[in-house]
């Protein structure tokens, strides 16, 4: 049976890499007593695939992994029974059946969301910057972007498709930057962060084209003139978003609770 996992990565563990991440829930299965299944041959591994490895420093409350499984119970005891081996820091947020012939995670992604917020360990101040300027997002927005054979300049505004001022407490949106059609002016957000006021922003992201949210915030710093390092600021995925007949849709609303 496949399931599809959402799960949660805050505080310190931002700091912790994506291959440890991997190898962590590996223990967790084993310690919650999963009847997970392994591959075949000389040395069986676990067979499970992560949907968008998330770069250290960042937290986030919208990762996935799916796994398959020979023998499950429901969602309720599945959730509490791999909390109860883990840290506050990681936690399971659902866990959803999938179908037979169901995608992988990793091949779906098209979007994710983000909350861009201020380092409040850094002085420099570049997400305040900016929102003090009052911009609006131009029709070119020119920046660095990092791509697996090098870095190259292009026009990212294509990738962007909404950003906002955004209250981290209520996720309540103030200002509307560009909206995407049939946003709501309220996001979810889940988890306490260090400032109050942040940048919501909706990117692509997937294996064709991946933008990050540094991007975006370093090219408006630049475009507007404000002083920016990527360690000035601190990124918070909200959720991962795949393509649906309405729009974007969460990866867990590709299956049900069981």
């Amino acid at each position: 049976m496949k399931l599809r996992i959402k799960y949660t990565k805050t505080g310190p563990l931002r700091y912790i890499s994506h291959l440890d991440v991997m190898r962590f829930f590996q223990k967790a299965i084993r310690r919650a007593g999963f009847d997970v299944s392994y591959t075949k041959g000389f040395s069986p591994h676990q067979i499970i695939s992560f949907a968008a490895p998330m770069p250290l420093g960042m937290t986030s409350e919208g990762e996935y992994f799916d796994g398959e499984f020979n023998t499950v119970t429901n969602t309720a005891d599945m959730v509490e029974g791999i909390n109860e081996t883990m840290p506050p820091y990681i936690q399971v947020l659902d866990i959803i059946k999938l179908e037979d012939k169901a995608k992988p995670s990793m091949s779906i992604v098209a979007a994710s969301d983000y909350v861009v917020y201020d380092n409040p360990q850094s002085e420099v101040r570049p997400v305040s910057n900016l929102i003090s300027k009052g911009f609006e997002l131009p029709d070119e927005l020119v920046a660095l972007k990092k791509t697996k054979s090098g870095e190259k300049t292009e026009d990212i505004r294509p990738y962007i498709y909404g950003l906002g001022l955004m209250d981290t407490t209520s996720g309540e949106i103030s200002r509307w930057i560009l909206k995407p059609e049939g946003a709501s002016d309220r996001v979810k957000i889940v988890t306490p962060l260090e400032e109050p006021v942040g940048l919501y922003m909706l990117l692509s992201a997937g294996s064709i084209n991946n933008l990050k949210p540094e991007a975006v915030s370093g090219g408006l710093a630049k475009l507007f003139d404000c002083p920016y390092s990527a360690g000035d600021e601190r990124i918070h995925r909200l959720d991962t978003f795949m393509n649906s007949d309405t729009g974007f849709a969460s990866l867990d609303k590709s299956g049900e609770r069981f």
